[in-house]
């Protein structure tokens, strides 16, 4: 198994996003995921539009030939605006699955080196009559070339 870095990992998220076809019929054909950087994330009112937030990542266990397990959080901090109430249950769960399911499928060899991926759940913010900001937790496992070994 190659090793990666949390670049190459993001990288192959945001392009996994940009894929998906929401499950849930609410806004499947006019509100398709969009990455928005992290500077201009609070502007705009695009449902759906989305970020991401990382931690530093750490090393968890294991010593391999050419580096070392590490782990870190990744959050797909995403935008609900114009969404209705009654469905907005239905429609975070269902986008928790479509996320969890392009995430995980990006495991090595799609990314070489990403070894685990672990949907940790939905934090939701406070609804209002701006919409909802909600962020999908993620444990990322990946090989990282440390040359300590």
């Amino acid at each position: 198994m190659q090793t990666t870095t949390t670049e190459t990992i993001r990288a192959g998220i945001i392009d996994a996003i940009r894929g998906i076809t929401p499950r849930h019929a609410f806004l499947r054909e006019s509100a398709p995921w969009t990455y928005v950087l992290p500077d201009s994330f609070a502007a705009g009112a695009q449902p759906r539009r989305y970020t991401i937030a990382e931690n530093v990542a750490a090393p968890v266990w294991g010593q391999y030939s050419n580096g070392e397990l590490y782990g870190y959080k990744l959050e797909v901090i995403a935008s609900y605006v114009a969404i209705p109430t009654h469905v907005l249950a239905d429609v975070l769960t269902l986008d928790a699955v479509d996320l969890r399911e392009a995430i995980d499928n990006l495991r090595d060899p799609t990314v070489p080196g990403l070894a685990e991926v672990i949907f940790d759940g939905c934090n939701t913010g406070r609804l209002d009559s701006d919409g909802l900001e909600a962020a999908f937790v993620f444990t990322i496992h990946y090989l990282q070339n440390t040359g300590l070994h």
